[in-house]
């Protein structure tokens, strides 16, 4: 028989083989087990989100109802998680989803002046579900909604205000503006007609006041206009027309002139002063103003604006015009004033004042009383022209000679204000001759000055004397033994002279 024994049939064997077992079951368990491979997450359950307005606001501080829904794709609950209002892509609240039935998840928003006036799209936005364990949900936005707020009415009632003023008079205005919808704020303001006044803030009760305004004449009823708040939530409106009456001031007008009788040339001023009348009545210094204009004979000749007196309207208001003399022109003028005031203000105009203007003298000063002359040889005077109020230039003009009230020869212009005069065409004798100044600038007078002019014939030249008669000649015979001629002999030999010394004349010429 054969027995066969294995490696753990004897003893030691078998102690050995039990440690290492031991050991074995010791090290596993002791070595921490490894994990096993994680099974990959699902994808979120797709949603879609809507939303509608139950109701959309009509007007501002109306209630809006918004309402969203979200339903998912498949099974996963996503109730008690938010959903975003956004108005016009801002966020405006949240509403909590719960379960409504079908699949459907809702969530409810509700606002009332977060919405202002205007138009706007609201949109709901579902920003998804990721639960620790079990399914997720994506997100979802609905797409927009359009709607339109109205503004919110406001009523505006004049209070209180005068019924009649004077220009300049300060009056206190008071009205109110209201609304149905609490919170009204902004802005109104007060009417003359159609021009704006005075703008202040509504009080918080809807309570408008306005203090110290000025109403200027014509103007014939007063109005009280909301403009509106800020936000435009509040709508305008305005108040019914309040008739009034505003008076104008009367004034009077004074004119001064410096001289009354001056020379051309010269200045004269006028001086204005305006008042109100009666005496400072409403009217400030400020408002004492207007223009001024100053007529001669009826027509204007200068402006200037008047300016206060002083610290008060007692001293009224002035203006100070310089006038030229030389352009008003020579002789007898009348003079006056007339203010134009701002408005508010009656014109009025001053009494009529004379102004006479002379022209400046002028002398005619020639440098001999008494000057003599032939018809041939004329005689002739220096003259020279001075001015009484002469400037820096000397005169100018023409010095033109008379006789008993007639011109003689032509006008001499003046050179550096003197001038030669030549008195030529008189007749022989004793002529009393005016020297008359005609000047160039009109605001010179003319001027006249006396010469006399004394013409003798021009002298009578002799007659020349008439040649001697030649003496005939004696004819010569020969001589034949009688007396020699010796008279005869001394004229023929006179004669031979003669005509040697006259051909010798002729030969120098030559």
């Amino acid at each position: 028989m054969v027995s066969v024994q294995t490696l753990d049939s004897s003893p030691p064997r078998r102690r050995l083989g039990r440690v290492i077992l031991g050991a074995l079951l010791a090290i596993s368990l002791w070595w921490p087990a490894l994990p096993a491979a994680a099974a990959p997450a699902p994808a979120p359950v797709a949603t879609v989100t809507t939303v509608e307005l139950s109701p959309a606001a009509a007007q501002y501080g109306d209630i809006t109802v918004a309402v969203a829904r979200v339903t998912p794709a498949g099974p996963v609950n996503v109730m008690g998680q938010p959903v975003t209002f956004l108005l016009d892509g801002d966020p405006l609240g949240t509403g909590m989803l719960i379960y409504t039935g079908s699949g459907v998840f809702t969530a409810f928003g509700l606002f009332t002046r977060e919405i202002a006036a205007g138009t706007h799209t609201l949109t709901a936005r579902f920003d998804g579900y990721a639960p620790a364990t079990g399914d997720s949900a994506a997100e979802s936005t609905s797409e927009p909604v359009s709607f339109t707020v109205r503004q919110a009415p406001s009523s505006t009632v004049l209070v209180s205000a005068p019924a009649a003023a004077t220009a300049f008079e300060t009056m206190d205005v008071s009205a109110s503006v209201s609304s149905p919808v609490s919170g009204l704020a902004g802005t109104a303001t007060l009417y003359g007609d159609t021009v704006p006044l005075a703008t202040t803030t509504v009080a918080v009760d809807g309570t408008v006041q306005f203090d110290d305004v000025v109403v200027a004449p014509g103007i014939s009823a007063l109005h009280v206009g909301f403009d509106g708040d800020a936000a435009a939530n509040f709508a305008p409106s305005s108040s019914a027309f309040f008739p009034i009456t505003v008076s104008t001031i009367a004034t009077s007008t004074a004119l001064q002139l410096s001289d009354a009788d001056t020379w051309a040339g010269d200045t004269v001023t006028a001086t204005v002063d305006v008042f109100a009348l009666p005496s400072g009545a409403t009217v400030t210094p400020r408002e004492l103003h207007g223009t001024v204009e100053v007529l001669v004979n009826g027509k204007v000749v200068a402006t200037a604006p008047v300016q206060p007196n002083g610290p008060t309207v007692f001293d009224g208001a002035q203006a100070q015009i310089a006038l030229d003399a030389a352009a008003l022109g020579l002789g007898a003028h009348t003079v006056s004033a007339r203010f134009l005031p701002m408005a508010g203000l009656d014109p009025s105009r001053s009494a009529d004042a004379p102004l006479a203007v002379r022209p400046i003298v002028t002398t005619v000063t020639p440098d001999q009383g008494t000057v003599s002359g032939t018809p041939s040889l004329p005689a002739s005077v220096a003259v020279r022209v001075s001015e009484e109020r002469g400037g820096e230039f000397p005169a100018a003009g023409t010095v033109q000679p008379f006789v008993d009230g007639a011109s003689i020869g032509d006008p001499v212009a003046l050179v550096g204000g003197a001038a030669e005069v030549t008195f030529a065409g008189l007749a022989v004798g004793t002529h009393d001759v005016e020297l008359r100044f005609v000047p160039l600038a009109s605001d010179r007078g003319e001027s006249t000055a006396q010469v006399r002019v004394e013409i003798v014939a021009d002298p009578v030249p002799a007659p020349a004397p008439a040649p001697a008669p030649a003496a005939p000649a004696t004819a010569l015979l020969a001589t034949t033994g009688g007396e020699v001629p010796w008279r005869s002999l001394g004229a023929g030999l006179m004669l031979l002279a003669a005509g040697v010394v006259l051909s010798l004349r002729r030969r120098g010429a030559v």
